[in-house]
Formats: C-alpha cells, sequence, structure tokens
C-alpha cells in the first residue's frame, strides 16, 4: 500500500495507487497524486476540513458524490480532504492527519480535523519496506499470532494513536472530532480517563450510526447510510 519513500516530509503517506482511475462495481475511484480519493494537494482552498478513516470515508461500494464526506462537504460549503483509504488501522489514520497538520498547517489551518477510526483489530505489517493492511478477513501469521496472545496488541495501540493525535491537535488548537463506528469496548475507559469524547455507535434508537449492506458491490454501506452519517455529524459539529 505504502512505503516509507519521502515519508517524514510529505502531506500525507504516499500510496502505490498514486494518479490512477480505477472502476469498482460501476464506481469510480479516481485517485490523486499521492493515491487518495480526493484534491490534489496544491488545489487546497484557505479554508478546508481534513478527515481520515477506512473504507468508511474513502467510500467503497459508491460513488464518489454518495459518500458522507462529499455531502457534509456541500452540506457545510466547506472543501473536504479525504484522506481515507480502505482496511486501513489507527496507526495509518493518526499518522496520515499527523503529516497533514505538520506539513499545512503553517499555511493552510484545518477548520476542523474528522477521524474516523477504524476497528481496533487491524494492524500494519511490513515486509521489505513495503506497509501491507492486516484485519480478520486478510491475516497473515503475525497477525494470528498477535490474536492468540492477547487483545493488548491492538487495544493499546488503538489508544495511543487516537491520544497521539488528540495532543496534536490541542497544540495547534484545532477541533478534532473522534469517531468509531461500532460498539464501546475496553477502550472507552482508557480514552476517557485522557479527557477523549468518542462517538459510539451504540445501535440503540437514536443512537446508531445506521448500517447495512446496499453499497454497489453489497459488502459496504448504501448512500441513504452515507445520508444518515452525515446527520449525526452535523449535530456533533
Amino acid at each position: 500500500m505504502f512505503s516509507l519513500v519521502d515519508y517524514f516530509s510529505s502531506p500525507a503517506i504516499p500510496l502505490t495507487r498514486a494518479n490512477t482511475t480505477e472502476t469498482q462495481f460501476s464506481a469510480e475511484f479516481v485517485y490523486n497524486s499521492f493515491g487518495y480519493r480526493t484534491y490534489e494537494f496544491d488545489n487546497i482552498t484557505d479554508r478546508h476540513i481534513v478527515v481520515g478513516g477506512c473504507s468508511h470515508t474513502e467510500g467503497t461500494g459508491l460513488h464518489l458524490e454518495q459518500t458522507w464526506v462529499k455531502k457534509l462537504e456541500k452540506q457545510l460549503d466547506i472543501q473536504i480532504i479525504n484522506l481515507g483509504v480502505g482496511s486501513s488501522n489507527t496507526d495509518f489514520v493518526s499518522q496520515n492527519l499527523t503529516l497533514w497538520l505538520q506539513n499545512h498547517t503553517h499555511k493552510l489551518r484545518p477548520h476542523l480535523v474528522i477521524a474516523q477510526w477504524p476497528n481496533v483489530y487491524r494492524a500494519i505489517h511490513w515486509n521489505n519496506s513495503v506497509a501491507d493492511f492486516v484485519n480478520n478477513s486478510r491475516t497473515d501469521e503475525l497477525y494470528k499470532q498477535k490474536l492468540s496472545q492477547g487483545d493488548e496488541h491492538f487495544l493499546l495501540t488503538f489508544v495511543k494513536n487516537i491520544v497521539y493525535l488528540d495532543n496534536i491537535c490541542k497544540l495547534r488548537n484545532i477541533p478534532l472530532i473522534h469517531i468509531y463506528l461500532d460498539v464501546p469496548g475496553p477502550e472507552q475507559t482508557l480514552l476517557e480517563k485522557q479527557g477523549i469524547e468518542m462517538h459510539y455507535d451504540n445501535k440503540l434508537p437514536g443512537k446508531t450510526w445506521h448500517f447495512d449492506n446496499n453499497a454497489l458491490d453489497k459488502a459496504h454501506h448504501s448512500e441513504w447510510c452515507q445520508e444518515q452519517w452525515v446527520n449525526r455529524i452535523g449535530k456533533i459539529i
């Protein structure tokens, strides 16, 4: 997915799919020169929001205009930079948003940062300096060993990355919204001790983010779900 080439001086982690276009279940995925489904980074307005996340945020299985990011952009009338990448984990999201803040806030300060945190049980494994995302549906032997040896391999990394990004935003006085589209787990207490508010999907009337499998690929969430998320995020903002 990505390597460490030009990593620390980049506005975001460079991806191998840069400057490509794919058709996925009739949806066109056009990637910018860094490999993201968003604006070119030299075409950023003075007033913008930057978001990070996994397939929920990239919009897997959806046309670009159907994604919550584009719908929120239209509703708020503000440019939104989408650094979401399907299958990514909290290491990726935290470091990506941190790179953006470190390399852009001196000239283009985000109005807001939104972090949609991927599932706890995800990781990045490295092979010959190239990263690979691993999770419950895409495993390797190291991942299986971590699972068998305890949740701490994932839980503590999850919390560390969230706390790190939260502190970066506080130092720069930039508002940050944390979203986790699943029910609270053991990480909730750890985050609360750090004074971090996470917006969870509590699977209760009025407190759920809504999910189905009605995207074009019949595996991800529909445009209707994305609209519900925009309504929820709008209330949080």
